[in-house]
């Protein structure tokens, strides 16, 4: 059995309320050290729930590697000190990066999302024998932008020099080819997948892609710029994932990250939207009155919906970007999130009670890095500061450097 989060993922149930046993809305400090086994846990083992997901692997590695760079596990001071804290023994940054770049498809211009229909070698093995018939590649393989954003995210985390990306400019043609007439996105190329999503989402991707590679060119920036503004609903002012679509966190973040990246957040001489936005976002966060089955304070994806502690970075991180992080409690928000940790397993859930996640619990990551200097609850904690449009630790975007003039 299965159900899908607010934030569009699939969500197993074993990862819903009523698996495990938690104490009263506990713990409310922050358990560095269990997150950090987590994690290192989730790149080796994943429960069977996450089997549907695996063509999107490299969305879950991407989820565990930044969540332990922002908990400082992957600093080369961090390994062999303080015996439970070592990652050296169980996780190979090498062996990572070699996984990504198998994916990676210089012909085509970016990452598979996993090898379940080859990697990168099989594709030019496959090539390679061409000429005795047996050229033959899946229709469905093909290179994801979502996946490009990762694998390049996830690099920088690692501090991979990128010498094995040989032709990033391929990447940005390729994202010239994936923009539609109405500014969107698809998910995926060659052409014949040209029926697949766009969004939203997508939007956001190519925008991080072209700041990570300091290459503009495969986004028509104004038209893109209409789309955002076009997914906005004049109903209750939030942002929905596509025109007429339902506002929502998760593509009201996309949509506002996609602004914020492009340099497009106040060029329409229009104020009224930004307004209209900061009041749906603000008005989340979820605040009851009686606290006898469920801890308050957390973020809510729709109106009418439940506290999700995704949803803490989705709009809380729009807010931030929006200069207005402070119409809400965070206090309150920090409470939650640290109330959905999970004591023997370590790693976040999606709602208080239920059982940890990747997504989620890198999400709560990200809440908690960009909220350290709100509230009171987090004056011991320690998480790495994060570069809120990019979901890259601050401090790792110099490795991007290199492909600036490539």
């Amino acid at each position: 059995n299965k159900s899908v989060c607010g934030c569009g993922s699939v969500i197993h149930d074993c990862f819903l309320p009523d698996r495990c046993s938690p104490s009263k809305f506990a713990p409310t400090r922050f358990l560095r050290s269990a997150h950090i086994k987590f994690f290192t846990n989730c790149l080796s083992n994943l429960p069977a729930g996450y089997t549907s997901l695996d063509t999107n692997r490299l969305t879950l590695v991407h989820f565990c590697v930044q969540s332990l760079d922002l908990l400082g596990a992957l600093d080369d001071d961090a390994l062999g000190k303080n015996g439970d804290e070592n990652t050296s023994n169980f996780i190979d940054k090498s062996n990572i990066i070699d996984w990504i770049y198998s994916l990676y498809d210089e012909d085509l211009g970016g990452f598979c999302g996993g090898a379940y229909l080859g990697n990168t070698r099989n594709y030019q093995e496959r090539h390679a024998v061409g000429s005795q018939g047996n050229n033959h590649v899946h229709e469905y393989r093909h290179v994801h932008i979502a996946m490009t954003f990762t694998a390049l995210a996830t690099l920088a985390a690692l501090k991979d020099d990128f010498k094995r990306l040989t032709n990033p400019h391929h990447i940005i043609v390729t994202l010239r080819k994936m923009q539609r007439s109405n500014g969107s996105y698809g998910a995926v190329y060659p052409p014949n997948a040209s029926d697949s999503e766009s969004d939203l989402r997508f939007v956001y991707c190519a925008c991080a892609i072209s700041t990570f590679l300091s290459n503009w060119d495969g986004i028509d920036v104004d038209l893109a710029t209409k789309y955002v503004h076009s997914c906005g609903t004049s109903f209750d002012g939030g942002i929905g994932l596509v025109p007429g679509q339902e506002s929502h966190g998760g593509s009201t973040f996309c949509g506002v990250a996609s602004l914020k990246l492009m340099g497009m957040m106040g060029e329409d001489g229009n104020e009224e939207w930004k307004s209209d936005l900061i009041r749906w976002c603000s008005q989340r966060q979820v605040l009851l009155t009686n606290e006898d089955y469920n801890p308050s304070g957390g973020m809510q994806g729709r109106p009418n919906k439940l506290q999700d502690t995704c949803y803490s970075y989705w709009i809380g991180g729009s807010l931030l970007l929006l200069d207005s992080f402070d119409v809400l409690d965070h206090d309150a928000l920090q409470s939650y999130v640290m109330s959905c940790q999970n004591e023997k397993m370590g790693g976040f859930s999606k709602v208080h009670g239920a059982m940890p996640d990747v997504l989620h619990s890198f999400y709560s990551l990200c809440y908690l890095s960009i909220s350290q200097e709100e509230g009171s609850n987090l004056h011991a904690m320690k998480v790495n500061k994060m570069e809120c449009a990019l979901n890259v630790r601050s401090d790792k975007m110099k490795y991007f450097d290199v492909l600036r003039d490539s």
